[in-house]
């Protein structure tokens, strides 16, 4: 019979040699993690750095916090996860002040967005950057079909429990949703000490009969650059494409017959011949109790040279000078050309003292295929202060080899921060490595526990009145055969 050859079974062996041999099943056919997937995207971090003793950016790089939507996060145990056009300023400010940490997802397109959309993140990153220091780590990641259902589906939670249910479906939906783990492993920012901020220059000579030789310097800081005809005037550059107006922004209104009285005549004059381009002029004191001056220009006159910065935008509280919208795809490369023929000819008039006519034409003219290349060249690369400011950068580098090809005795000075008192700071772990894990919630892990539990004990049931079992089964067939007798 079947029941003496289980009842040997469990005769030769005890109760704890079952639950040795059911556990280990368990272990086995159950994950040895919570995670059932993951996914990795590159992040990259919110701006960080000191300036004159005060703390701007996020100071906070590390991550591993459970992701909630912006309407259910509600402690610093969560990371929100969010769309960059679903941030407010308000939301921002609370993030801020209550979650553990914030990754923003960017838009598919920034060159899509309507005008309204622009100007919402266009103010919103000038809060997030310069308004309060933020102590949580501040993320950005670009569009990624992944990432997006993920903050759809967080989203979607939030919906599904506003909904009126019944407890058993609250209790259902509870252990059937999904959690998502973040992770960034990223040390503590600290202070770079070997920041070197370079500054590229060159000469080329020319030659006057008079033997007043002008010499024209180009000096690149990142972004922008100067020219100093004679040692005249310094001329920056900022923002040229940005709208249809070029301004001449000055500290001081230049004096009628001095050199930048001068050029901005050549300026105006060499704007008519393009009837959609307007010149203007505009007059701003220098502020010096700003942490960080208006214009590039200040700097120089400050020290009495004279200067002037020329942009295409109005206020240097425009948005648009520092924006991550500020972008090839933004980028009106035909407007840019245009903008930077009336510079190179009014800067053509002025060395050269023509008063009317264009002064560079045919290959001498401003090349379109050259900026396009230059463009695509820049937007390749990682321009950020802090990035640029490592030795042996390679952006730097090649504009350094370009200006050789033009510019005579072209070197690189690098400008380092005062070790004992600082001006400024930069931080360390600039982006990592965005890791997502698909979770479940706690309630699953403790109605999984329950069951486990729950079926050890049936089995430590069973096993234990087997015999009993048995030894009931034995007299039932004894009397049985007997009535048949």
């Amino acid at each position: 019979m079947w029941l003496d050859e289980v009842d040997e079974i469990f005769k030769g062996y005890n109760i704890s040699c079952y639950i040795l041999i059911v556990l280990p099943i368990f272990i086995l056919v159950s994950s040895t993690s919570p995670v059932s997937a993951s996914h990795e995207f590159p992040a990259y971090r919110m701006q960080h750095f000191d300036l004159h003793g005060m703390a701007f950016g996020s100071r906070m790089a590390s991550v591993n916090l459970e992701a909630r939507s912006i309407s259910t996060f509600s402690s610093s145990r969560h990371c929100v996860f969010a769309r960059l056009m679903d941030l407010s300023i308000e939301t921002y400010r609370n993030i801020r002040g209550k979650a553990g940490a914030l990754i923003v997802e960017l838009p598919k397109s920034l060159s899509n967005l309507t005008q309204d959309e622009k100007q919402h993140i266009l103010m919103l990153e000038q809060k997030m950057i310069y308004e309060q220091e933020t102590s949580i780590p501040v993320y950005f990641t670009k569009y990624n079909n992944v990432i997006d259902n993920i903050v759809t589906e967080l989203s979607t939670n939030v919906d599904a429990r506003n909904k009126k249910k019944s407890a058993a479906e609250t209790l259902f939906s509870s252990i059937a949703a999904n959690g998502y783990q973040i992770v960034i492993s990223a040390g503590t920012p600290t202070a770079r000490t070997d920041t070197k901020i370079a500054t590229i220059y060159g000469h080329l000579a020319g030659y006057r009969p008079d033997g007043k030789v002008p010499t024209i310097a180009i000096v690149t800081h990142y972004d922008s650059f100067g020219v100093a005809p004679e040692a005249s005037f310094v001329l920056c550059l900022d923002t040229l494409a940005a709208s249809d107006t070029i301004f001449m922004h000055v500290s001081k209104p230049p004096k009628d017959g001095s050199p930048a009285s001068i050029f901005y005549k050549n300026l105006k004059s060499v704007g008519e011949d393009y009837p959609s381009v307007s010149i203007e002029g505009v007059h701003k004191k220098i502020n010096l109790a700003e942490d960080i001056l208006a214009w590039e220009h200040e700097r120089y006159s400050i020290r009495r040279l004279t200067a002037f910065t020329l942009s295409s935008v109005k206020s240097h509280k425009d948005s648009w000078r520092s924006t991550i919208l500020d972008n090839s795809e933004n980028l009106d490369i035909n407007r840019l050309e245009r903008n930077a023929k009336i510079i190179v000819n009014s800067i053509g008039k002025f060395v050269y003292d023509i008063p009317d006519g264009g002064i560079f034409g045919g290959s001498w003219d401003v090349n379109p295929a050259y900026i396009d290349a230059w463009l695509n060249h820049l937007a390749g690369q990682p321009r950020s202060s802090q990035l640029l400011s490592t030795k042996d950068n390679a952006l730097v580098v090649s504009l350094q080899d370009n200006f050789n090809k033009y510019l005579r005795d072209v070197k690189i000075t690098f400008a380092m921060p005062d070790k004992r008192d600082p001006d400024y700071q930069f931080f360390g772990t600039t982006g990592g490595t965005l890791n997502i894990y698909s979770v479940k919630p706690a309630v699953f892990d403790l109605i999984v526990t329950l069951a486990i539990t729950l079926y050890l004990v049936l089995v430590y049931v069973v096993i234990h009145y087997v015999p009993v079992l048995y030894s009931v089964s034995m007299n039932l067939m004894k009397n049985q055969k007997v009535k048949a007798r």
